[in-house]
């Protein structure tokens, strides 16, 4: 094995463990959101822009903080996304979630049909709706 492969391979698993750690922060802070179970599944991903500074390292305390808050921004809006589109539910203006009790119909032949002036989602009768 040449110099360069070994040190490839160094590199390459320095920035493995490095994104593995991030990953589990991710989560970690997902968890402790309360509506973090909508976005904790398989497949799911943040975007995350990282600066660097590549000559001295500089306060890392200030770097971990900025870091941080990116992520905190970016599971946050995950949650968000997730929050807005549940099905069988519609998002409801006065709570701004699609997880509360005002946001699912009351029995199976009840439909969407528009939010009322408070905000809350009204449903009707499908068969009434359609006279």
């Amino acid at each position: 094995m040449s110099q360069n492969s070994s040190n490839g391979d160094r590199r390459a698993a320095r920035l493995d463990e490095a994104l593995r750690l991030l990953a589990e922060e991710a989560r970690l802070r997902l968890a402790r959101l309360p509506s973090g179970h909508l976005a904790s599944f398989e497949g799911e991903e943040v975007e995350l822009t990282l600066r660097l500074p590549v000559g001295s390292a500089g306060p890392a305390a200030e770097l971990a903080a900025a870091i941080g808050g990116d992520l905190d921004t970016a599971v946050a809006a995950l949650v968000a996304h997730r929050a807005a589109f549940r099905p069988g539910a519609v998002y409801c203006l006065r709570c701004q979630a699609a997880d509360c009790e005002h946001a699912e119909p009351g029995g199976p032949r009840e439909v969407f049909a528009g939010w009322g002036k408070t905000g809350l989602p009204r449903f009707a009768d499908y068969p009434t709706l359609l006279l």
